[in-house]
């Protein structure tokens, strides 16, 4: 897992959870403070559809750490919100996670716990999203899910042979039997027969 990939996860857990991982594994090297933890503000961008060019969408609260362990090791954390203690955690196990020989420990007792929670939070969430969806059938047809037969190689003969019909007022369609239109025998009752398409 890349860096970035633990620091997100890092950012996404609480304090809570964090001192619930750390209990199962060695106390983490001392400190010295290099930066905050402090308080700031952050522009957000967003893409409309997710493709869309970027805008600004607003500020949003963060606050950020950086330390330096006993080891030399440097660590940085960011977290949306106020919470101090949660980012300089995380700078805390940013700085031990780079070290090569404690990583393993650190990633299979605090980083793969945390990560599978939030994978199984999202999923839960995505769930109860989707017993919400609501298919319409004239949106599936125009995507394409249905087939058309007007769309088949065909169309033209079902056109030419099979009149097509579309509702009107009473006071449009002639009675049957009429002279005017010898078709109108075979409607349906309250529709008017339509022209055919150009082909």
């Amino acid at each position: 897992m890349s860096r970035a990939a633990w620091l997100g996860v890092l950012a996404r857990a609480t304090c809570a959870e964090l001192a619930a991982c750390l209990a199962a594994v060695p106390p983490l090297a001392g400190f010295v403070r290099l930066r905050g933890p402090e308080i700031g503000m952050s522009m957000v961008r967003g893409r409309i559809g997710g493709g869309g060019p970027p805008f600004n969408l607003g500020e949003m609260t963060i606050a950020r750490c950086s330390i330096r362990d006993e080891a030399g090791r440097i660590g940085h954390g960011y977290a949306a919100g106020r919470d101090r203690d949660l980012v300089e955690l995380i700078a805390r196990l940013d700085a031990v996670l780079q070290d090569e020989a404690l990583h393993p420990l650190y990633h299979e007792a605090v980083v793969v716990p945390l990560a599978a929670a939030q994978t199984a939070r999202r999923a839960a969430a995505e769930a109860r999203a989707a017993a919400t969806e609501v298919r319409f059938f004239t949106l599936s047809t125009m995507r394409g899910d249905l087939p058309c037969p007007a769309l088949s190689p065909d169309s033209h003969r079902l056109w030419r042979h099979r009149p097509v019909f579309a509702p009107c007022s009473p006071r449009l369609a002639p009675r049957a039997g009429s002279l005017r239109c010898p078709t109108w025998l075979n409607r349906p009752p309250g529709f008017r027969r339509l022209p055919p398409p150009f082909f």
